[in-house]
């Protein structure tokens, strides 16, 4: 009986480590990571479903060594970002405050970012900057 208990145990353990294996990865891949690094410029920003035209000026720029800049708040502030899953996070910003970022889409040219602050949904239409050569 003992035998067959622990078998089960063990069948159990291998399934379920088999199963959690598989799942899909939530995580943000390099190719996604390189893509955003760059300056990017609001096109269209939402505040709980609606057009919120005051956020007009809005850009997020990132670099590839964890750090931005953003007027997200007002004021341009610079903060390192990271990396968690599916989100992109701004830490230890001039403002102290740590945002979370989910990216909805992202291609050469354009960026969706969404997040939550001080309980407003926020929904960022986003395209790269492009540099003009002179």
């Amino acid at each position: 009986m003992k035998t067959m208990r622990k078998q089960l145990f063990i069948a159990l353990s291998l399934s379920l480590a088999f199963l959690t294996a598989c799942g899909p990865d939530t995580s943000i891949d390099q190719e996604t990571q390189n893509q955003l690094i760059g300056k990017w410029e609001l096109q269209k920003a939402y505040r709980n479903g609606e057009v919120a035209e005051s956020l007009d000026e809005l850009f997020f720029e990132f670099t590839e060594v964890g750090e931005m800049r953003t007027n997200i708040l007002g004021s341009t502030t610079q903060a390192d970002y990271l990396f968690e899953g599916e989100k992109i996070v701004q830490t230890s910003g001039d403002n102290g405050m740590e945002i979370a970022y989910d990216v909805a889409e992202i291609t050469d040219t354009s960026l969706i970012l969404t997040t939550t602050l001080r309980r407003y949904n926020f929904k960022f239409d986003l395209r790269r900057a492009t540099t003009e050569t002179e």
